[in-house]
């Protein structure tokens, strides 16, 4: 240790270097220091200079992570920067003492083990992370409905099976903004518009809008996006699923119209109870006028004339009536004696 080894390697013995050779003039040797924790090696040596060695050292897999001190005896400043430029983790200039080598050396070896450790831990974080993000894809891929999520940008980073396959586009296309290309465009700015507002204010949105299939058709989806929040509270961006509607919302227009017609068909059976009534006393007062009237009486003609219209009217009030009943859901045919229709309306005329 007295600076005159060209070069020696270091091993975590409690902190105690360990002699493990020399080069002897040939760079053949150099491979001896292949299985070290820490090396040195002299700037000046024949045939190759440290910075060369050094070179090489970087350029095998096995050592190129290996810390590296440089022992000099000149300690010029331009070589100090060389070699820190190169990645050398120490300068020490000849002769140097026993005792600064141990704790120069003793600071480089932690140094070295904690990193290793980080490394270790940055590895083993990197792979449950991928682990974890693996088992995300493979339940979103199996869930049967459509699931997106972006990141803090807006902008969308995965689409699961159930989407791709059901707009038949591929990731790339749709990640970013790409999926605003099958939003229906009567829908487009007010979905973009309110996916915004939410984002902006960290909520939970719902939306409905038509997205177009695989097959051209645009169908009616549910879109419910909720924020995710990584410990302790920072914000990593959305979540969200997406279902199929159409048929649902078929099926309510459908109830809607159902309801409708019943509703139109309760008031028209009411109406048609007070007009019935109305024809009634219509057709009593003609029938005692007529009583009280002779045969050969001009108004009679009239009043027998009233009565038919009242007995017409009176079965379009019970037509009326009987649809009102059965309700929008008849569609049973009914036979007419077409020629008893023609002289009912044919007495009608004047």
């Amino acid at each position: 240790l007295d600076g005159r080894e060209s070069a020696f390697e270091l091993h975590a013995s409690g902190g105690v270097p360990i002699w493990r050779g020399r080069l002897r003039r040939s760079f053949a040797s150099y491979n001896e220091l292949a299985n070290g924790v820490l090396r040195a090696i002299d700037l000046s040596m024949p045939e190759m200079d440290g910075f060369e060695v050094f070179r090489r050292l970087r350029d095998t897999a096995e050592t190129r992570d290996v810390p590296v001190m440089f022992l000099t005896a000149t300690n010029a400043p331009e070589e100090r920067l060389e070699g820190l430029l190169m990645g050398a983790v120490d300068f020490l200039a000849k002769p140097f003492q026993r005792e600064e080598l141990l704790a120069r050396v003793r600071t480089h070896l932690e140094l070295h083990r904690l990193r290793v450790r980080l490394e270790d831990q940055v590895a083993a974080r990197t792979a449950e992370l991928r682990e974890s993000e693996q088992r995300f894809r493979n339940m979103a891929d199996a869930a049967p409905v459509m699931i997106w999520a972006s990141g803090t940008d807006k902008r969308c980073t995965f689409f699961n099976k159930g989407w791709l396959e059901f707009t038949g586009r591929t990731a790339q296309q749709e990640c970013g903004d790409g999926w605003t290309a099958g939003v229906h465009p009567e829908d487009r700015d007010l979905v973009i518009r309110k996916y915004v507002s939410a984002f902006d204010a960290r909520q939970t949105f719902e939306l409905e809008y038509r997205l177009q299939r695989a097959d051209g058709e645009y169908r009616w989806v549910l879109d419910r996006g909720t924020p995710l929040f990584q410990s302790p509270g920072g914000f990593a961006g959305y979540i969200g699923s997406c279902f199929d509607i159409s048929d649902r919302r078929q099926q309510q227009e459908r109830f809607l119209a159902t309801q409708k017609l019943e509703s139109l068909g309760v008031m028209a059976a009411g109406v048609a109870h007070d007009f019935g009534n109305f024809l009634g006393n219509i057709q009593a007062a003609a029938e005692v006028a007529l009583l009280d009237l002779p045969e050969d009486a001009p108004a009679r003609k009239e009043l027998e004339r009233i009565e038919t219209v009242v007995d017409y009217a009176r079965e379009t009030v019970n037509l009326l009536m009987a649809s009102a009943g059965a309700g929008s859901h008849t569609d049973a045919a009914e036979f007419i004696d077409l020629s008893d229709f023609v002289e009912k309306i044919l007495r009608v005329l004047p």
